[in-house]
């Protein structure tokens, strides 16, 4: 439709991560799809864009739809630097995880899980850990290494939150090990970082 946003996507503060857009056309028409860096953007990078199909919607695809709304408002509203952010937050990635599950969407239930957990590690919840480890195996049985390496580094930190020093090392060095590999060195030195304090 001309001159109307149908929606927009900015949610992930990774460039090696991937960003997934679900759009339920209201009507037939001609639509623009623009790609371009965030105004924040650190680095130019590369896009790649598929539309995996285009056809009538389905009652999974209104479910997806809902899910990535919420998993987007999550990582809008959360704020690390404000408390009385995480607990909507926290609510929001449930909400987004159960919608994933729902429809057998494993690449949306790791990232709800990874960010759960990330938001579970502020509330200092003791469930943290377990989530940062699901989120971790899921990501490598998808072949997600960047996820992977933000999910163990976040199971890390948990670790370190614990008292659990030999752990939280391994966990920061496993991340290490696969930031390298896909030569995502910001997130390298992270981790390298995170365990030189441990």
């Amino acid at each position: 439709p001309r001159d109307r946003s149908v929606t927009s996507l900015n949610a992930m503060d990774d460039e090696y991560r991937r960003e997934d857009l679900v759009v339920i056309a209201d009507g037939d028409g001609e639509y623009l799809v623009g790609v371009r860096a965030a105004a924040e953007a650190r680095n130019a990078g590369r896009y790649v864009l598929t539309v995996q199909d285009v056809r009538a919607a389905t009652a999974d695809d209104r479910v997806a739809l809902e899910a990535e709304r919420a998993f987007t408002r999550g990582r809008q509203t959360r704020d690390a630097g404000r408390a009385a952010t995480w607990s909507e937050a926290l609510d929001l990635f449930a909400a987004a995880l159960t919608k994933y599950r729902q429809i057998g969407d494993r690449r949306g239930e790791m990232k709800s899980l990874l960010e759960l957990g990330i938001t579970q590690y502020y509330l200092s919840q003791p469930e943290a850990l377990s989530t940062a480890q699901a989120a971790a195996r899921l990501a490598l049985d998808l072949d997600d290494r960047a996820a992977a390496a933000r999910a163990l580094k976040s199971a890390g930190n948990t670790l370190v939150f614990q008292g659990e020093l030999p752990a939280a090392i391994r966990a920061f060095e496993q991340a290490t090990a696969l930031s390298h590999a896909i030569g995502h060195r910001s997130a390298e030195a992270r981790s390298l970082n995170d365990a030189g304090i441990a």
